[in-house]
């Protein structure tokens, strides 16, 4: 399995539960991609083999100017190293990883899988038209597809030219996962720790709407808190600690570390509801398909989040919470107020987020991804992927 890793190499959490499920179904799995500096490579990864090379250019300043020095470099060991594996089948996780995959199935007659986290030239990124001309022209010529939600599957077929519709495999957690030391309640100050926990788990960046929620705090119900579960990052402790103290809002908003992937679900199950938010910035905002709806699911929290499609589709199948405009703070405050103090809603959420949870589960998510590895042929196949 191939992986360009924009968080460290054996930390993300689909590409680690791809290769382990691969692994229990009989596939030897090699896992390749970029060390971080500094990063350390664990032990205990389930049964799957780590080949992580440096990318010394990443040291040169973050401009446009020196990119393609970058990304060259990238390509040049990663094919390099999937060469050496000479795998029956490359798995790329997003278009980045896709181009050494293609080019080293090419030249070993191996099979590639397109594994796409997100809709990737959808975000506002360098050379855009460049990387939407190469994920045009790839697309077509992959044995298979995957993508995070239904909505981008469509987009994905009907629009990028994908053969077939790709098959869609949502990042949820296991059932059961490892339990955490603490609660994020217990990493509240004493003396707000028997308040309505409002949370907020994941990446603390740019366009999720992450101040128009900080502002929302305010108008929160007065027994409520809004705990962001995330790394400390420029625009957290820059913008939204900034919002915090021009709205006076010490009391009611604060910042938790992460833990580990898989004691995510352990973690957050004390909080009273998990909030899912992000602007319409761009297309892949739009069809977002974030990971914390599943963890929010799977620990029964009711969810309240951005009025958007993939979410939307889950609120109107199962009524797991209440729907939001993100732009606005009365409109995010009013949802989290209305599942806060109605006790009917609630109650629906909760019951709804289970149903989510008994369908939407990586146990059951990892048998389309291991059935899809079955149309291939031997289960004994080796692959290089990412």
């Amino acid at each position: 399995m191939v992986i360009l890793n924009t968080t460290p190499l054996v930390l993300d959490s689909r590409v680690r539960k791809e290769a382990q499920a691969l692994v229990v179904a009989g596939h030897s799995v090699r896992l390749v991609g970029v060390r971080q500096r500094g990063e350390r490579l664990r032990d205990d990864l389930g049964g799957f083999e780590v080949v992580a090379f440096e990318v010394w250019s990443r040291r040169l300043p973050r401009t446009p100017l020196f990119w393609p020095v970058k990304y060259a470099e990238f390509l040049v060991k990663s094919v390099a190293a999937l060469l050496r594996s000479r795998a029956n089948v490359y798995h790329a996780h997003d278009l980045e990883a896709l181009i050494p995959a293609w080019i080293a199935a090419r030249l070993t007659r191996g099979r590639v899988i397109y594994d796409s986290h997100e809709l990737f030239t959808e975000r506002p990124i360098e050379m855009r038209s460049v990387w939407r001309a190469i994920e045009h022209f790839l697309i077509r010529r992959v044995d298979a597809v995957i993508a995070a939600s239904e909505e981008r599957a469509v987009i994905m077929r009907d629009e990028y030219g994908a053969r077939d519709l790709p098959a869609v495999i949502a990042n949820c957690p296991p059932r059961v996962g490892r339990h955490a030391e603490s609660t994020v309640r217990d990493r509240l100050p004493v003396e707000r720790r028997g308040a309505r926990l409002v949370l907020y788990q994941g990446g603390l960046s740019p366009g999720r709407g992450l101040d128009t929620l900080t502002r929302a705090a305010g108008l929160f119900e007065p027994s409520a808190v809004l705990v962001f579960v995330g790394a400390a990052s420029a625009y957290s402790e820059s913008v939204l600690r900034s919002v915090v103290e021009a709205e006076g809002l010490r009391d009611r908003v604060f910042f938790v570390a992460p833990v580990d992937a898989t004691e995510v679900v352990s973690f957050i199950r004390t909080a009273d509801l998990g909030v899912v938010i992000y602007q319409n910035t761009c297309r892949n905002n739009y069809y977002c398909a974030p990971n914390k709806v599943y963890d929010y699911c799977m620990a029964g929290l009711p969810v309240v989040g951005s009025d958007f499609p993939p979410l939307r589709t889950l609120v109107q199948r199962h009524a797991i919470g209440v729907l939001f405009d993100p732009e606005k703070p009365a409109a995010i405050a009013a949802a989290v107020n209305q599942v806060l103090t109605d006790d009917d809603v609630r109650e629906r959420a909760v019951a709804g987020s289970r149903a989510v949870a008994a369908q939407c589960n990586w146990e059951e998510e990892s048998k389309k991804l291991v059935g899809l590895y079955e149309r291939f042929g031997a289960a004994s196949a080796r692959m290089a992927g990412g």
